[in-house]
C-alpha cells in the first residue's frame, strides 16, 4: 500500500519477544499481528480525522477544499505477503490533498501540530528528529497488550 499512504512499519521492541512467546505455546501469531496492525491503523484513522478538523487547520480552516480530508484513509485492512504484514495509514498518496504540508509545514505556514505528532516521529518526519515519538510509544504499548491478551487466550485453549 505505499502508495496509498505511509504504510505503517516499525519495529517495536519486546514486540518480537512475546510474539515468540506466542509461537511456542501454540497461538495463532498471524491473528495476533492482525489484531495489532487493526487497532494502528483504527486508532490513526481517528486521530487523522480528527486533526483535520477545521479549528486545527491554518486559517481555522478557511481556505480548505476538503481534498485532503477526503484523501484519509479509512477502513484499512491488513494485507499479508507471506510472512510479512502491512496496513496503509494517514492519507492516500493517489488522491489530491495537501496532507505533507499540513504535517511538515511550509516556510510561510507551520505544520498542524497534531499531524506533527502524529506522523512527525516516522521516518521522513521532521529533519533531526530521531527515535520514535511519544505517539509511536504509545501504538508500542497498546500492541504488547493485544499480544498479552493473545498469549493469555492461548494459554487458556481459547486461540
Amino acid at each position: 500500500m505505499g502508495s496509498k499512504g505511509k504504510d505503517l512499519n516499525m519495529a517495536l521492541s519486546g514486540l518480537e519477544e512475546l510474539a515468540e512467546r506466542l509461537q511456542d505455546i501454540g497461538g495463532d501469531l498471524k491473528k495476533a499481528m492482525t489484531d495489532v496492525l487493526d487497532d494502528f491503523a483504527d486508532t490513526i484513522q481517528a486521530d487523522t480525522e480528527k486533526a483535520m478538523q477545521n479549528q486545527n487547520l491554518p486559517a481555522k480552516g478557511e481556505y480548505s477544499h476538503g481534498a485532503t480530508k477526503q484523501s484519509i484513509i479509512h477502513d484499512p485492512k491488513v494485507s499479508w505477503q507471506g510472512p510479512v504484514a502491512s496496513v496503509g495509514v494517514g492519507f492516500d498518496k493517489t488522491k489530491p490533498g495537501a496532507a505533507g504540508w499540513l504535517i511538515t509545514g511550509t516556510p510561510r505556514q507551520k505544520p498542524v501540530m497534531e499531524l506533527q505528532r502524529i506522523f512527525g516521529g516516522w521516518a521522513g518526519g521532521r529533519a533531526g528528529h530521531t527515535g520514535q515519538n511519544k505517539y509511536i510509544k504509545d501504538l508500542a504499548f497498546d500492541a504488547k497488550q493485544i499480544m498479552l491478551d493473545h498469549i493469555e487466550e492461548a494459554m487458556e485453549g481459547k486461540k
